[in-house]
């Protein structure tokens, strides 16, 4: 499916006489237009102008699309003239043009409004649902899709406002993005339609956009799980977008791509307490954390350096972007993580805790009763000991020195 969907923008893409790139034409951004020319159909209605050549949505989805045939090709080592002729195409597409007013420009001409209700992001999909856009990989072009959000505001519906909800998340803005849940979770009035204020559900819990889209549901949900995990940027990212008022809390089960599950997670004032994340496939587990972490044992974390290893977990690589004005681009201030390489095996499940707080491992004399009668202890030998013993014991899963 990939190979055929790479041929067919071999054959209809065309040249841009204007700037030379290879071009999507004709080319939409769904239900918007600039606003600068009109037709008038046979029936006698007035519409807007609204197909073009190069439109950025279109620019970001057949660049991943030629990118990631060229890549699954060489993992594959099938095809390799093939995945080249796909690398030369793809270097000659439009890169992401950031216009006059430091915005992602959403056409090939720098034509977008600075502030603009529209509730589509069509010219933002690189940001999400694709995975081109990050703070630490492309800064500029990040700044260009913030810029762009603000411009659109927060009104929406439905599927819009779970999108929202995931724009806000990779740009690391968790109270931003709880503003557009709590606007999600509106109360609606069940009668209510088209017309009627953007936004909102309806008591049954279905997403508010007359009569009923469930995109909203699903789209919020991803919204809420991209706020307490991310992966795309070629690391694990933890609590990447934690709005202050869930500076507590806990999460089961999120899945990061590399094959890694958070089987558990609690952090608490905004800090990690503890995770827990199994390795499916094994491999090198890159992390990002705002928490300095160590091994539940206490072993240190190795900083990481370079390249990750691993290759189901590699940034995403584009040509830098044409900046109309670089003084519309500000700087980018991130908080302060931690960045650490663990290797994994298949079905491995590591631990690690809060490097601040205290050792995973409990302190108790004998003849204190802190457990059931009825729960044994082991030597690390695997023998069963009984209260006279001295030294390090499991105990209910969970080391124990008995002194």
């Amino acid at each position: 499916m990939l190979k055929g969907c790479a041929q067919f923008f071999q054959d209809f893409l065309v040249e841009d006489p204007n700037t030379h790139y290879m071009v999507v034409c004709p080319s939409n951004s769904p239900e918007n237009h600039p606003g600068l020319e009109k037709y008038t159909t046979s029936e006698g209605k007035e519409m807007n102008c609204a197909l073009f050549g190069g439109v950025a949505m279109d620019n970001q989805m057949v660049y991943d699309v030629l990118k990631n045939t060229a890549e699954a090709a060489r993992i594959l080592e099938v095809d390799a003239d093939f995945a080249q002729q796909l690398d030369e195409l793809k270097a000659r597409l439009t890169p992401y043009k950031i216009g006059k007013y430091g915005q992602v420009q959403e056409w090939q001409e720098d034509w977008d409004r600075e502030n603009n209700s529209h509730r589509h992001l069509s010219h933002l999909w690189g940001a999400y649902p694709g995975n081109q856009v990050s703070p630490y990989v492309n800064p500029t072009v990040y700044q260009g899709v913030h810029k762009s959000l603000v411009g659109r505001g927060d009104a929406a519906r439905g599927w819009s406002m779970g999108w929202k909800v995931c724009q806000w998340a990779r740009m690391l803005d968790g109270d931003h993005a709880l503003n557009i849940i709590k606007n999600q979770l509106r109360l609606m009035d069940p009668n209510a339609t088209m017309n009627d204020a953007d936004g909102g559900t309806y008591a049954n819990m279905f997403d508010a956009h007359a009569p009923f889209q469930i995109d909203g549901n699903f789209g919020c949900c991803a919204g809420i799980a991209e706020m307490l995990l991310q992966s795309h940027a070629g690391f694990v990212h933890l609590l990447p977008a934690l709005p202050a008022l869930w500076a507590t809390g806990q999460v089961k089960g999120l899945r990061s791509r590399g094959g890694f599950e958070i089987t558990e997670m609690k952090w608490q004032d905004g800090k990690i307490v503890s995770v827990k994340i199994r390795s499916t496939i094994g491999g090198n587990l890159r992390l990002r954390s705002n928490t300095q972490l160590k091994m539940a044992n206490g072993t240190a974390l190795t900083i990481s350096e370079g390249a990750n290893s691993n290759p189901l977990m590699q940034p995403y690589v584009m040509p830098d972007p044409i900046v109309a004005d670089a003084s519309k681009i500000p700087a980018t201030t991130l908080p302060t993580t931690y960045l650490y390489d663990i290797p994994t095996t298949a079905g491995q499940e590591v631990e690690l805790i809060d490097a601040a707080g205290t050792a995973a491992i409990y302190t108790f004399r004998s003849e204190e009763q802190l457990l059931p009668t009825s729960t044994q202890a082991y030597a690390l030998d695997g023998r069963r000991v009984d209260s006279s013993y001295k030294g390090l014991v499991i105990v209910g899963g969970r080391k124990m020195m008995m002194k």
